[in-house]
C-alpha cells in the first residue's frame, strides 16, 4: 500500500522521483524512494484550498490539475505554495501538459479541446464542436484526443490526431462511440472504449482490439512493451497489464473499489 485513506483518489502522475495524485480534498505527492531508515517518506500536501478529484499532469516545475465540477484549470508548484488559476470553463474531462501549454477537454455535447500557456494567459480553443471530448495525449509536435459521441445528434465518437499547429487534423478512427482515456507511445494510440482496450497506429493502420467485455475503462497508460489500465465493475475493480508483444493479460490488482488513475514510470 503506497497511500491509504485517500478518499476520492482519481488521477495519478509520476516524474521519476515522486508520485502525485488528486483526491476529493486536494493534491498530494509522495517520494517513490524510501527514507534513510527504510520506511516511506510522509505524504506531502500540495494544496487543499481548491479540492480536486480531477485530471492531473506534471512537468519539471509545476503540478497542473482540474477541479472538474467547477471547470477550473489550476497550477501549483511541485513543492507546494500559492495556487494559480489558469482557466475557468465548464466540466473538464482530460488534461495534459507540454513545454509551453496546458491542454484540456471540456466535457459537453458541444465541447472543445483548448490550451492555455502553462505560465498563464489567454485560453485558446483548438478544436470546437466536439461531442463530449475526453482523453488527450501529446507528442513533441503532434496531439491526439478522443470524443465519446452520443450528443443526441447521431454523432459517433472519434479518435482524432494531427499537428499542434492545427495541420492535418483527421479522425484516425471514426466509429469510436464511448471512447475515453487515451495514451500515445511509439507511433501508436491506445484508448479505452465501451469496456475494451484498443489501439491504432498514427498512420491509421493496425486498428485492433486488445481486450473486450470489461467494465468501464477509467485510465490507460502505455510503454514500449505494455498497456496498463484500470477497470471498474464486472465483477470488481481491477488494474491490468497487457503485453504488446504477446497480447497476454496480467492482473496487477483485483477487488479494487472503483480504481481510477494509472501511471507508468
Amino acid at each position: 500500500m503506497f497511500a491509504a485513506a485517500q478518499k476520492g483518489a482519481t488521477a495519478v502522475a509520476v516524474d521519476g522521483q515522486y508520485v502525485y495524485w488528486t483526491a476529493n480534498n486536494g493534491v498530494y505527492r509522495r517520494s517513490m524512494a524510501l527514507g534513510p531508515n527504510g520506511t516511506p517518506w510522509p505524504i506531502e500536501t500540495l494544496d487543499t484550498s481548491a479540492g480536486s478529484g480531477g485530471p492531473l499532469a506534471v512537468d519539471g516545475e509545476f503540478v497542473f490539475f482540474a477541479h472538474p465540477n467547477v471547470g477550473k484549470v489550476l497550477r501549483v508548484n511541485k513543492t507546494g505554495g500559492s495556487l494559480v488559476e489558469l482557466a475557468t470553463t465548464s466540466t473538464i474531462a482530460g488534461l495534459a501538459v507540454d513545454a509551453t501549454h496546458v491542454w484540456f477537454t471540456v466535457w459537453l455535447d458541444n465541447g472543445m479541446l483548448a490550451k492555455v500557456p502553462r505560465t498563464g494567459g489567454e485560453v485558446v480553443p483548438f478544436a470546437s464542436e466536439q461531442a463530449f471530448p475526453v482523453g488527450i495525449a501529446l507528442g513533441n509536435e503532434v496531439l491526439a484526443w478522443t470524443t465519446a459521441g452520443g450528443d443526441g445528434k447521431g454523432t459517433s465518437g472519434k479518435v482524432m490526431y494531427g499537428n499542434k499547429k492545427g495541420l492535418g487534423i483527421t479522425p484516425l478512427v471514426s466509429a469510436a462511440t464511448g471512447a475515453g482515456p487515451l495514451a500515445m507511445h511509439g507511433g501508436h494510440l491506445y484508448w479505452g472504449q465501451d469496456g475494451s482496450i484498443r489501439s491504432v497506429a498514427i498512420d491509421g493502420s493496425e486498428n485492433q482490439t486488445w481486450l473486450a467485455n470489461q467494465g468501464e475503462i477509467r485510465a490507460v497508460a502505455a510503454t514500449a512493451t505494455q498497456i496498463v489500465f484500470s477497470v471498474t465493475g464486472l465483477p470488481s475493480g481491477r488494474i491490468g497489464r497487457i503485453d504488446t508483444k504477446s497480447g497476454v493479460l496480467t492482473l496487477l490488482g483485483t477487488n479494487q473499489k472503483q480504481p481510477r488513475g494509472v501511471a507508468v514510470a
